[in-house]
């Protein structure tokens, strides 16, 4: 469970298992999502999983990094609280509620230019450096990209949404970007999962709540909920979340950020395949297009400018 435990070298083939569980883990978990929540209400859905995901890793330093667990401060939960509602609640949580209404793979489209939000929200932010024209270009690039996936009559025959819901996706995008721009600004003692738990976990609460106070409560039925949707909820809590942050923080602390950042690639193209193949879902040659556009984007900003950024996964 510690992300410094592993110490690779040259001839080490840990480096590219890591980097080939995340372009499949977290490019799985918008399909995960699209799974659970058939037969499970997403507040809740969304909210178990991260509480669940959160407790089990603060087991998993108790039980293997022990030297490294502190059960925090009331700032250090307090900061985490932020980070979890901001990133979680309003960015990962306000997306998997829009997939009752978009396809997995549009969701992953428009979330594949978070690294463009990150860029700009870090220049807008008090203090924040201003990009370079070659990360101007990219950016505006890119934002046309966002535009030609949203334009109307885009979809083909995926599942299509209203302008509202494709908005609410945009938004949701941004506010993923904003929180993990405050997560590189929180310091926390003892070990790096230990801020991620706790994001989880308060998010995770917030998240059932809400549910609570929608009545989601009332459409759960437990005994009917298929093995699919099952199947789909254990994958986010185990895969995505359990497995995925370990992993993508040991990543982050050994390999330069340009190459961690090619997650974010290879997450989008994983989301989109299994979309189409087990999702069963169309995707248009407007989207493609557009799609095509963000990501070359993406490519000259963080050719020019690696943010140290949390890939587009659910």
């Amino acid at each position: 469970m510690n992300p410094s435990s592993l110490s690779p070298n040259k001839s080490s083939c840990a480096v590219p298992l890591g980097f080939a569980f995340m372009y499949f883990a977290w490019g799985a978990t918008y399909l995960g999502v699209k799974f659970a929540i058939v037969d499970i209400p997403v507040l809740l859905m969304s909210g178990g999983r991260f509480l669940l995901a959160g407790l089990l890793l603060f087991l998993g330093v108790i039980l293997f990094d022990r030297s490294n667990f502190r059960r925090g401060t009331l700032r250090e939960w307090r900061d985490a609280g932020c980070v979890g509602f901001i990133l979680l609640v309003l960015g990962i949580g306000t997306g998997n509620w829009t997939q009752q209404y978009v396809d997995s793979s549009f969701a992953a489209m428009v979330f594949s230019g978070l690294p463009l939000w990150i860029v700009l929200i870090d220049w807008l932010r008090p203090g924040g450096t201003a990009p370079t024209r070659t990360v101007a270009i990219g950016m505006l690039m890119g934002f046309v990209g966002i535009g030609l996936i949203l334009m109307p009559n885009g979809h083909g025959s995926m599942k299509t949404a209203s302008l509202g819901i494709n908005l609410l996706l945009v938004l949701a995008s941004i506010a993923w970007a904003s929180g993990a721009i405050l997560s590189r600004h929180v310091h926390a003692e003892g070990s790096a999962l230990l801020p991620v738990a706790r994001q989880m976990t308060v998010a995770g609460i917030s998240l059932l709540i809400a549910g609570g106070f929608h009545g989601d409560l009332k459409h759960l039925d437990l005994a009917d909920t298929s093995p699919t949707a099952w199947m789909g909820f254990a994958y986010l809590v185990l895969v995505g979340s359990l497995g995925g942050y370990p992993v993508y923080i040991w990543l982050m602390k050994i390999c330069p950020s340009a190459k961690v950042a090619t997650i974010s690639y290879v997450n989008l193209l994983v989301a989109i395949f299994l979309g189409w193949s087990l999702g069963h879902e169309t995707i248009s040659l407007r989207l493609l297009i557009g799609t095509a556009i963000v990501l070359g984007s993406v490519a000259v900003v963080l050719r020019s400018k690696a943010p140290e950024v949390i890939p587009p996964g659910d």
